[in-house]
Order: C-alpha cells, then sequence, then structure tokens
C-alpha cells in the first residue's frame, strides 16, 4: 500500500507539475522592439508589459497603446492617444491582435478593429 501511495503522490503528477510550467509558444514577443516587415516599414514598435508605442520614421509621430494580454496568442491594444500621427483610431478605440505563425524572431498576426478594419501583418523583432 505505500509503494502505491507513493507513485500516486510523487510521481504520477510530476508530468502535469512539469507541463503546468512549460513556456507559452509566443511569450518571447510579449515585450520587446519590433519592426514592421510588410506595411509601415520604418515604423519601430516598443512593447513593454503594458504599453505599446508605435514610433513613425520622422521620430516626432507616435502612437501609444495599452496592451492587454488576453492569452499566450492573443492581445487587445486600447488606444490612448496619439502624437502627429493620423490615423483611424480615437481615444479609447480597440484592437484585437492574434498570432498566426512564427518563425525564428518572426512572427505575422491578424489584427481586428471596428475603426480600421481586419488584416495581417508581419513583424520582426530587433532586440
Amino acid at each position: 500500500m505505500i509503494k502505491y501511495t507513493f507513485l500516486f503522490l510523487f510521481i504520477i503528477p510530476f508530468p502535469v507539475f512539469s507541463y503546468s510550467q512549460k513556456e507559452g509558444k509566443y511569450d518571447e514577443f510579449r515585450t520587446g522592439t519590433f519592426t514592421y516587415l510588410d506595411k509601415g516599414e520604418g515604423v519601430l514598435v516598443i512593447r513593454t508589459k503594458k504599453t505599446q508605442i508605435e514610433i513613425y520614421p520622422d521620430g516626432e509621430s507616435k502612437l501609444i497603446n495599452k496592451i492587454k494580454w488576453i492569452n499566450d496568442s492573443t492581445y487587445m491594444l486600447t488606444f490612448k492617444k496619439s502624437i502627429n500621427a493620423d490615423g483611424c483610431l480615437v481615444k479609447g478605440d480597440r484592437m484585437k491582435i492574434e498570432f498566426l505563425s512564427k518563425d525564428g524572431n518572426q512572427y505575422k498576426c491578424r489584427y481586428t478593429s471596428s475603426a480600421c478594419g481586419k488584416g495581417e501583418v508581419t513583424m520582426k523583432k530587433v532586440d
């Protein structure tokens, strides 16, 4: 009986605990510095745990968004403000981003917004 209790308490749960701590598929893209590869060339995207800032090539135009992760492969951007940049978003508008695939330091994602529509972009992590 002691042998079976040992198996049940210590050996059988081990795979469950080790699997639950596994890193998510897109975790390396949660924060960092990125660029667009197919749209918005020259735009630098800086993403922290709570904010995403897009800096345009002129260095003076910026979009500032609040970021909230829904799960490992989906996050929501809430538009906070624009500095010297035109666009389809107004304060409070939301955009849903879903990761579709990754290849090394690049990923492809789909964006959906009631204000701006939907589409797909490829981004590259540069740091």
